[in-house]
């Protein structure tokens, strides 16, 4: 009877254990998969941002008829500004860095 009861005691800690398991698996799961959709999410806004703002510029361009040169010129100014600062802009940050200190 003693076995009977150890093994029945056995099996539940073996149950209890790998309830927890499944529980902590879920859990790690659902962070790296939540974590992972965000990223995804930030680079796709700033993809779209970026091209909403390509697309400003050649309906600026289109408006006032500026030469293609002078658009290839722009067009190339706003890549390599995009390029360096990765779409962030500086003074807005500056300005909100000025009112935390």
């Amino acid at each position: 009877m003693k076995t009977a009861l150890s093994t029945s005691r056995l099996i539940h800690k073996l149950y209890k254990l790998m309830k927890s398991f499944l529980f902590y698996s879920a859990l790690m799961y659902a962070s790296i998969f939540g974590n992972l959709t965000a990223i995804i999410q930030r680079l796709y806004s700033r993809t779209s941002r970026f091209h909403r703002d390509l697309r400003v510029i050649e309906d600026f361009v289109q408006f006032y008829k500026i030469p293609k040169s002078t658009k290839e010129e722009l067009d190339e100014y706003f890549r390599h500004e995009w390029a360096y600062t990765k779409g962030v802009d500086m003074e807005t940050v500056c300005v909100h860095q000025r009112r935390e200190n």
